[in-house]
């Protein structure tokens, strides 16, 4: 397995499979397909994170505590800023690119508005609602690389529902039936959009579902269905959005503050399985097989390994005491792969065990049928299905190993991946479709590394790449990258030991609307289009979808 290893503080990673990192004068931008890190900016002061923006990839904006700057990986040296405005706004808390020309920018206290990159204005969006457990907007994008805005305002005691096209001009705006909008979600194939309302609504738990432009489709729980907890559907969870916007999802999950997990399908919303954490699902489905249960033992050296448990088994309960906040009650986790698939739960009763569901549809006794389960040495932090390898799950337990495990492989157990890095660790895969390797990033507070687990050690990435040769190979690189991926699976390939450019002119964008400066060509000369409010296609126009 290659390690490359990079010094500085990880901050962001684009979809582009670019980088940001920060040095302690400096702020680098490195590129995985080419290898090759950028020197984007040297003021660092005050900056308080970085984030790149997903309508271009390659925008990155640097949140500072008065102002956020916005640049281009193309062109560093063309800028653009957009200051905090008035204090009682608060800073700057999110920014969100919904078109080459309009950015959202919300502040801290509830105060949003629309930036047109483009004539430098800002358009004020008023009664954002904030006060709510989940997002309060969310922004569909189609394959043909429309955008919509969708957002929850708050007047009075009632909720709202906006849309906005991607040049800023609202297409609909409709009243809610909830009591307390919660959150609001567009499904990944953007053909739905959910709105879940507060557990303690008089009429009940709810979640709202409707359509791109804003109609109300149906709602759940409904007759003859109820929902069954007593505190209220806790969160909604889609599956993993794919590169291709357009892909239709079969199914979402709703979890509560028991041990079961609701699935929907996405045709008519109606259940189509119950998962249980407690139900005689740890038993065999049919007398002649066994579903793989795996716990992971550490031996007095420290070395990791797994060992097959028999069926029946029971979860180890982890929590030590008994809690009454409904957060922690239930369900802590769902993660539902990008092809619907599979499913990964955990359950904050048992915080070290992981249920993995088969979701396919082929065949009535493989259907929502648990595939394997998976009990860790340490409690388990966070799960993530691979974008495009749609059966490898990662999983992050918060120490200086990663564990990957491949439901299509149940027989065999997780790999065990020895990080090169000290310390408390965040894992992301890193998957591009121009990219055709696997890779993992790792980082801590002051180094970040790239693991490739099908790469021989003694491969050359770049010239900027530091290499860390753990460990040789004895076998041969596989042919392709599955089999490649497999070696790594099965414990075949051993694992690695442990082990000045100046500051640019800036254009100023006033918040409150008075504005001076340029986009010069930043945005690859999209700042010379004219903003169109009329004459366009409709972007809520799906009458070929269904």
């Amino acid at each position: 397995m290659l390690t490359t290893i990079q010094h500085g503080r990880y901050s962001a990673l684009s979809t582009d499979g670019l980088i940001a990192y920060t040095t302690a004068d400096r702020i680098y931008a490195y590129d995985v397909r080419t290898h090759q890190s950028t020197e984007l900016s040297s003021e660092t002061k005050g900056l308080r994170s970085l984030q790149w923006l997903e309508y271009d990839s390659d925008l990155l904006a640097l949140i500072y505590t008065n102002s956020v700057v916005l640049l281009s990986i193309d062109r560093p040296s063309g800028l653009f800023r957009i200051n905090n405005g008035s204090k009682p706004s608060g800073d700057i808390a999110t920014i969100a690119q919904l078109s080459p020309n309009l950015v959202l920018v919300i502040w801290d206290f509830g105060r949003a508005g629309l930036v047109d990159l483009q004539a430098r204005k800002t358009f004020e969006i008023g009664n954002l609602k904030t006060s709510c457990d989940g997002s309060p907007y969310a922004i569909r994008r189609t394959a043909t690389g429309r955008t919509t805005l969708a957002y929850l305002r708050r007047e009075g005691a009632e909720d709202a529902l906006c849309i906005r096209a991607d040049t800023g001009v609202v297409l609909k705006e409709t009243k809610l039936p909830t009591a307390d909008a919660q959150s609001i979600s567009w499904s990944p194939d953007g053909r739905w959009l959910a709105v879940l309302d507060t557990p303690i609504a008089p009429t009940g738990t709810k979640v709202y579902f409707y359509t791109p432009d804003a109609k109300a489709y149906t709602t759940f729980p409904r007759p003859p269905h109820q929902w069954t907890d007593d505190l209220g559907i806790k969160e909604l969870t889609w599956p993993q959005a794919t590169s291709s916007p357009s892909e239709p999802q079969a199914l979402l999950a709703l979890s509560g503050h028991s041990s079961e997990l609701v699935l929907l399908d996405t045709r008519k919303f109606s259940p189509i399985a119950i998962l249980d954490h407690t139900s005689n699902t740890l038993q065999p489905l049919h007398s002649n097989e066994n579903k793989p249960i795996w716990q992971e033992t550490v031996s007095a050296s420290g070395e990791r390994s797994y060992e097959a448990l028999r069926q029946p088994v029971n979860p180890i309960v982890t929590r030590v005491k008994d809690t009454t906040d409904p957060k922690e009650l239930g369900t802590a986790e769902v993660a539902i792969s990008s092809d619907a698939r599979y499913i990964a739960t955990r359950d904050g009763r048992y915080q070290s065990t992981i249920w993995l569901w088969n979701a396919s549809a082929h065949g009535a006794h493989e259907a929502f049928t648990l595939c394997a389960l998976l009990f860790q040495h340490r409690h388990v932090r966070k799960m993530s299905w691979h974008p495009i390898w749609t059966s490898l799950l990662l999983i992050d337990c918060g120490e200086s190993n990663a564990y990957l495990y491949d439901v299509s492989r149940p027989q065999e157990p997780p790999a065990v991946l020895s990080l090169p890095i000290p310390g408390n660790l965040t894992l992301k895969w890193i998957a591009h479709r121009d990219l055709k390797d696997l890779i993992l990033l790792a980082a801590s507070k002051s180094t970040w590394c790239l693991m490739y687990p099908n790469r021989e050690p003694h491969e050359q990435l770049g010239d900027s790449a530091e290499h860390v040769h753990q460990m040789d190979d004895d076998e041969e690189q596989a042919e392709n990258l599955h089999d490649s991926l497999h070696q790594i699976l099965t414990g075949r390939t051993p694992m690695p030991r442990k082990s000045e450019a100046s500051y640019t002119e800036m254009v100023d964008l006033e918040a409150e609307s008075d504005v001076t400066g340029r986009l010069d060509d930043t945005f690859r000369e999209k700042g010379k289009k004219e903003a169109v409010s009329v004459g366009v296609p409709d972007p809520l126009d799906d009458s070929e979808i269904f």
